[in-house]
């Protein structure tokens, strides 16, 4: 997963009009964090109760923003 990912990242940001790719992750979703910051995403915040995860639960969850920017 970290060298697909590290791969669709870089590709993004050869192209011309792109200049910041990003994401975001459960925070309990450890495997999903270190494959991102393994890729060369940076954590760039936290976002409170962001997204509902159907497959966890119906409550909004947390999720760790992350970035990757030329």
């Amino acid at each position: 997963m970290t060298e697909v990912l590290s791969h669709a990242a870089q590709w993004a940001l050869d192209q011309a009009d792109i200049w910041r790719i990003g994401d975001v992750c459960n925070c309990e979703n450890i495997g999903s964090a270190r494959a991102m910051e393994k890729a060369g995403l940076e954590r760039e915040g936290l976002l409170r109760r962001w997204i509902v995860h159907p497959n966890v639960g119906s409550e909004p969850r947390d999720c760790f923003a992350y970035v990757r920017s030329r």
